[in-house]
């Protein structure tokens, strides 16, 4: 008997998922440009704060950082938290992104009723930012090594669980982003203010230590604070995993509580959405 077209299976799913990221790389693709000008402008991006930063420093080590964050490789340390928050930040506007474009393509409504799940719909333009990203990282990285010689310490299963379990929630902010995108059809604003403030209170660029005391308490309740001391610990300490385990399991708990909150935003926004009748309005 042939199985129904309404019945969704896991080769189902993974056949639609590849097929949205098979055309997200077709469409980039076909404007190669982009490929070069983002292959020059992310390591541009970070190079740029590296060298106001040697401009200021007069040299490659910071004795200020190394007094408050316990390195001073400030090379390393910038260039670390750039590596992790791009994840971050494409993981946060991509899925508020995806919804968007099928919105002005005018296709989102008919996604939306085939019998696909929310999570493949969502989710169909991420992977390919994730390589994308990756190219751009590693290109970057390789260029800072090259150019810097910092010295780095690379346990990549301990790397790949931080970035794991970061990444988990950055999908939960990615949701609540795209349900701000049903409401309000443009997430631009919500967007930049967002990641601008986690972006800030994470350390990214700087030891949160030099924020105000009541800034710094916040950045306790922000995943990303917590992903970077991991990841700053491993590369520029040889920090080991059992020395993680307080910040990986605060990690995962706020992952799981996290995501069950933004996803029950998420469907509570996107009724607000199909009652007025404007899901897939542009």
């Amino acid at each position: 008997m042939k199985t129904s077209l309404t019945h969704r299976t896991l080769s189902s799913e993974l056949r639609v998922l590849w097929a949205f990221t098979k055309r997200e790389f077709v469409v980039y693709l076909r404007y190669p440009l982009d490929i070069v000008f983002d292959l020059l402008m992310e390591p541009f991006y970070i190079i740029d704060w590296m060298l106001i930063g040697l401009f200021y420093v007069g040299g490659t080590v910071s004795q200020n950082l190394l007094a408050i964050a316990g390195t001073g490789d400030f090379i390393s340390y910038l260039f670390l938290g750039g590596v992790l928050m791009s994840f971050g930040r494409g993981a946060v506007w991509t899925v508020a992104t995806s919804l968007r474009s099928e919105m002005r393509q005018g296709t989102l409504e008919s996604c939306w009723i085939t019998p696909i799940s929310r999570f493949t719909i969502l989710t169909g333009r991420v992977f390919m930012n994730f390589f994308w990203m990756i190219v751009f990282n590693l290109f970057t990285g390789v260029g800072i090594y090259l150019i810097f010689k910092p010295s780095w310490h690379l346990d990549w299963f301990a790397l790949l669980l931080i970035f794991a379990l970061t990444m988990l929630s950055n999908y939960a902010f990615g949701l609540l982003m795209g349900g701000i995108t049903f409401v309000f059809k443009e997430m631009w604003s919500f967007r930049d203010i967002f990641t601008s403030v986690l972006w800030m209170l994470s350390g990214a660029t700087f030891p949160v230590e030099m924020l105000p005391t009541w800034a710094q308490s916040l950045s306790r309740l922000v995943p990303y604070y917590y992903s970077l001391r991991d990841f700053r610990a491993v590369v520029l300490s040889g920090a080991a995993l059992p020395e993680l385990t307080g910040d990986l399991t605060f990690l995962l708990l706020f992952a799981v509580v996290s995501l069950l909150t933004s996803y029950a935003l998420f469907k509570r926004m996107e009724r607000v959405a199909l009652r007025a009748g404007t899901l897939g309005l542009y």
